[in-house]
């Protein structure tokens, strides 16, 4: 009797232990995101400048802070080291990737870049790997994610008070490096808003989250960006559309023939008016050459064709430090001003010059692996409908990611913030796969362990 009495309450002690545990990894994922992600955001460009009076953080200050939140993030992925096994077999296209960007220093242009940019990759896609192992549930990470736009959005508006610091000739840009930050910021949040507020149970929530929206609405506006308000116009208009198609099967059909309709009602009036194609650009983009973009990329693929295939090394073409950039042409030419130019303005010529024809077809092949991982998730029925929805913020999010991509550099390019936020949402979608594959296999292989997981899935 004593023995198994001892038995019984060293299992409910371990169990404890265990519970215990799991609550820290859920605790430190969340506090290691929020903090990712106000970072990411441009949050401590502010700091820096209230109590250094520099725009920037230092580079000294950036890999610290990186640094910092590794610790954690290593500490949960060993905590829970089967799930973190499981979720780097899963996320094998972006190690892919991560790999052949390092490999490009056998190449580069400026081999000690590559090695410094691609290990701060490395480290970024470590952190998401922590934070991805630690969240339960596609809707707590959700809430994080609004969380963090709420309160940069929030200093975002105390931010005009300090016109000197916000405003710019080209726009207002908030604590933001720039207009077209800010405007890829906003778009963001707008879609994590919108989702959130149908995932919180609270009415005080889902006002706070409607007004946060609508600043939002307005901080773009003022922002004049034109590349962020169109790209926000597609994903909205996109959203109820993608969560009507992948709910309901019978109106797939009727959807395709009114779109189908739509686009011919479009392409008669165009024809019957004399609409040119060159009349529709100027209309949407009120400037075909995209404010200067197109003689950028004019002289980046003259660069890039003496080597399309494998690039000239992750990161070592912007921002090497160097007076000039060497893009062909004279050295006062706008393009060659480091001052002015640190991107060609487009992230899939960037990708390729930096890992070659090679690099875009693997970023291309990751990102819609995602999203057909988010149409998945969204689909099934077996997932509850609070956490499907929550899914769509990552598709939603992805459509945005790739979109401005055309004409901003974010895609894994080595200065810019948001190719750590798309490395997040990678590994996210990899994680929640993954939990949701496991779960269907063990359902139907047998029902007894279905018991055995039935935690997990009620978490779900």
């Amino acid at each position: 009797m004593r023995a198994s009495s001892a038995g019984a309450t060293a299992t409910a002690t371990g169990s404890h232990d265990a519970a215990r545990r799991l609550e820290w990894c859920r605790r430190a994922s969340i506090a290691v995101l929020l903090a990712c992600l106000l970072y990411l955001l441009d949050l401590a460009d502010a700091v820096a400048f209230i109590t250094t009076g520099r725009l920037f953080v230092s580079g000294v200050v950036n890999q610290l802070i990186w640094l910092v939140v590794l610790v954690p993030a290593v500490a949960v992925c060993l905590l829970k080291l089967p799930l973190t096994v499981r979720v780097l077999r899963r996320a094998w296209p972006t190690l892919l990737v991560l790999a052949w960007l390092m490999a490009t220093t056998l190449w580069s242009d400026h081999p000690d870049l590559t090695i410094r940019r691609g290990v701060a990759l490395l480290i970024v896609f470590l952190v998401a790997l922590g934070i991805s192992v630690g969240l339960r549930t596609p809707r707590s990470a959700v809430l994080v994610f609004a969380g963090a736009f709420g309160i940069v959005m929030l200093v975002d508006l105390v931010s005009l008070v300090q016109p000197s610091y916000s405003h710019t000739t080209l726009g207002i840009r908030g604590i933001h490096q720039h207009k077209n930050t800010a405007g890829f910021v906003v778009t963001l949040a707008a879609v994590t808003f919108v989702v959130a507020f149908f995932l919180v149970r609270s009415n005080v929530l889902k006002l706070a989250l409607a007004a946060v929206a609508l600043w939002a609405l307005v901080f773009l506006k003022v922002t004049e960006s034109k590349t962020s308000a169109g790209t926000l116009l597609i994903a909205l208009l996109f959203f109820p559309f993608y969560w009507l198609w992948i709910r309901d099967r019978a109106i797939r059909l009727p959807q395709l023939l009114v779109a189908g309709f739509g686009v011919c009602v479009l392409l008669f009036a165009a024809v019957a008016t004399s609409v040119t194609w060159e009349d529709v650009g100027l209309f949407i983009f009120s400037d075909l050459t995209f404010t200067g973009r197109t003689d950028i990329w004019d002289v980046t693929l003259a660069k890039l064709a003496s080597s399309p295939w494998f690039g000239f090394g992750f990161g070592a073409v912007w921002e090497t430090g160097s007076r000039y950039n060497d893009m062909g042409g004279s050295r006062h030419e706008f393009w060659n001003d480091p001052d002015i130019i640190n991107q060609s303005h487009g992230g899939y010529i960037d990708l390729m010059l930096h890992g070659g024809v090679v690099a875009l077809v693997l970023v291309l092949f990751v990102s819609f692996r995602a999203l057909a991982n988010a149409r998945k998730l969204a689909r099934v029925a077996a997932v509850p409908p609070m956490q499907r929805f929550a899914i769509c913020m990552y598709h939603c999010q992805l459509v945005i990611i790739l979109l401005s991509n055309f004409l901003e550099s974010s895609a894994f390019f080595p200065s810019s913030p948001h190719a750590a936020y798309l490395v997040f949402i990678l590994v996210q979608l990899d994680r929640w796969r993954g939990e949701f594959d496991a779960w269907s296999t063990a359902t139907a292989a047998s029902r007894h362990q279905v018991a055995a997981i039935e935690g997990g899935a009620k978490a779900w």
